[in-house]
């Protein structure tokens, strides 16, 4: 019922998976239907990130660490409602804060 994306996917990466995901919003389940519609607006806004160069190399958690007031994928993710998950490997010390 939602996407799972890694901070280290490339937007290249994350642009097909939602072209996938149209795709499949025509195969009549409810499910794929929703899935289309909203990977829809992400495919839509990163045909117009930068070039082909930049968006197969620039990644997700990138874009949103960097807190630009000018940043792409802010707006659309939280229009969408997403939810982000931030986590640590086990043995690290430090814990992260969220705002």
């Amino acid at each position: 019922s939602h996407f799972v994306i890694g901070a280290c996917s490339s937007l290249s990466e994350l642009q097909e998976l939602c072209r996938g995901h149209m795709a499949a919003a025509d195969s009549g389940t409810a499910l794929s239907a929703r899935r289309g519609r909203t990977a829809a607006p992400i495919h839509d806004m990163l045909r117009w990130f930068a070039s082909t160069q930049i968006r197969n190399t620039a990644c997700l958690g990138g874009n949103l660490a960097t807190a630009s007031p000018i940043s792409d994928m802010n707006p659309l993710l939280c229009s969408l409602d997403a939810a982000l998950v931030l986590a640590s490997r086990p043995t690290s010390s430090g814990a992260i804060e969220r705002r």
